[in-house]
């Protein structure tokens, strides 16, 4: 799940990333948006949250069922 992708992260493994970002970026991208009800401004904070994930991957926490959804 996640947690593993997370640790792979952590290693600098791209295809880990790719595989976590398109897992949840339409839907952090949407609750961004949501928020700002700006589009530009939402696409600015969802690279800066997808870039300190591959920077900090060790932050993002995951649930007892391995899933960094409820996190996201």
């Amino acid at each position: 799940m996640d947690e593993e992708l997370l640790e792979s992260i952590s290693g600098k493994d791209e295809n880990a990333f790719n595989i976590l970002y398109r897992r949840y970026c339409q839907s952090l991208f949407n609750w961004v948006l949501s928020r700002t009800r700006n589009r530009i401004i939402s696409e600015e904070i969802s690279q800066i949250f997808w870039t300190s994930v591959w920077d900090n991957p060790y932050k993002i926490r995951v649930d007892s069922k391995k899933s960094a959804k409820g996190f996201l």
